[in-house]
């Protein structure tokens, strides 16, 4: 399954440091790092998440695109 993981570039709350090793856990997932983006990311950027929610959308599609055939 497919997993982005988005987080704020000045979230204190949950750092970038600990984001970084939960993507580093999770093979295949990806990072991203919102610049200026604070712990409530989705309301203060809501353009990139929703972005980062689209393409994680297609991977799963594409995912099971490709499981079908």
């Amino acid at each position: 399954m497919p997993v982005a993981v988005i987080v704020g570039e000045e979230d204190y709350a949950t750092p970038v440091a600990m984001a970084r090793q939960l993507h580093e856990a999770v093979r295949g997932s990806t990072l991203t790092i919102i610049p200026g983006g604070r712990h409530l990311t989705p309301i203060e950027c809501p353009e990139q998440i929703a972005s980062q929610l689209l393409t994680l959308l297609q991977r799963v599609g594409s995912q099971q695109d490709a499981a079908e055939a």
